[in-house]
Order: C-alpha cells, then structure tokens, then sequence
C-alpha cells in the first residue's frame, strides 16, 4: 500500500490556515468599517491596519484566541477615542494626524511589540485629553467673550438713558450738540473689566 505523501497536505493545511487568518482579520475591520458612531475620517485610516495586523496574525497565533492580546486591545481602543473624539473641538485635525503617525508606526515593525503597542495606546490616550483641555479653554473664553458683549450692551443701554433724561432737563442745548454728547459721553462712561485670559493652549 502506498503511502500518501505529507509534503502537498502540509502545503493545503498551510493555505487553509493563511486563508482563515485573513478571513478573521477582514471580519475584524469590516465591523470597524460597519461600525456607525466611528468618524469616516478615523475609519479611514484605521482601514490602513489591515496589512500590519495580517502580519501580526501570522506571527502570533494567539491573536484571535486572546481578546486582551495587547494589539486587540489597542484597536478597541482606538475605536472608542476616535468616537470621544467627535465630542471635542478639533478643527486643525491633530487627533487624526495623531492616528496616522502612530499607525505610520505600527506599519513600520519587522516584528510585534507587546510594549510598543502599550505606547501606542498612551499616546493616542494623551492626545484627546490635550485636546479636550483645549476645547474646555476655548469654550470657556468664548462663554467670556458672550458674556462681557452682554455686559457692554446693558452698561450702553443704562448709560444712554441716564444721558437722555439729563440732557432733557436742558431745553437750551441744540439736538445735534446732544447728540454728540450722548455719543461721546456713553463710550466714556462705560467701564467693563473683561476677565483676565492667561490660559495658554499647550
């Protein structure tokens, strides 16, 4: 009886096990892809982690067998900061080019590092505290802002009414000289300290 010969089964489990590594990291970034409260602008470049997390599959092959394998844990997070991230101001876009300097990194590892991929997650971490800190300060300036306008325009309101009904007792004084008074006098008068603003955006 002849025996069957190992080296084509080896090669078919091989192919088998290539074909299913990257079925399971496809299914894994299709739910990112599907995922509705994930911005277009951070899946977009997510997507790019298809081929580094192929590799890291490949390499380690407890990846899809351990949900707190530290590469796993990252990606997740990176999902959740990038919907926090809708909830901030962030008009010059530095969480994203945040995002694409660190998977610029993780694109350019020979080989998975558990402790470089800690690193990653601190770092994306750190950058929507900063710019949540950020938007707190510009939000409360332009509170401040609103606030000191409104102050201005009651001051300007009280100060007219207090001019028009001093200059009334004055019958002699031509319309046009009460006018100028009134003018001149209101801007004089109004004295509004506007809260200090000191607080730098780091």
């Amino acid at each position: 009886m002849t025996e069957a010969p190992t080296h084509n089964n080896n090669q078919k489990d091989g192919v088998d096990k290539l074909n299913e590594t990257k079925n399971l990291v496809k299914g894994l970034f299709q739910k990112i892809q599907d995922h509705r409260l994930i911005p277009d602008s951070a899946k977009q470049q997510l997507q790019n982690l298809y081929e580094p997390f192929l590799k890291i599959a490949l390499q380690a092959p407890n990846l899809f067998a351990f949900e707190n394998h530290q590469s796993r844990v990252f990606l997740e997070a990176a999902c959740h900061i990038s919907i926090d991230w809708l909830e901030v101001e962030d008009k010059g876009n530095a969480y994203i080019k945040k995002l694409v300097k660190i998977i610029d990194a993780i694109t350019a590892q020979d080989k998975y590092d558990n402790k470089a991929f800690i690193g990653f997650q601190a770092d994306l971490e750190k950058s929507l505290v900063k710019l949540r800190k950020r938007s707190a300060i510009l939000q409360k300036r332009e509170k401040e802002k609103q606030i000191g306008q409104q102050k201005i325009a009651r001051a300007k309101l009280d100060t007219e009414k207090l001019l028009s009904e001093k200059l009334s007792e004055f019958n002699t004084i031509p319309e046009f000289t009460q006018q100028i008074l009134m003018n001149e006098w209101t801007l004089s008068l109004i004295h509004i300290s506007e809260p200090t603003r000191q607080a730098e955006i780091s």
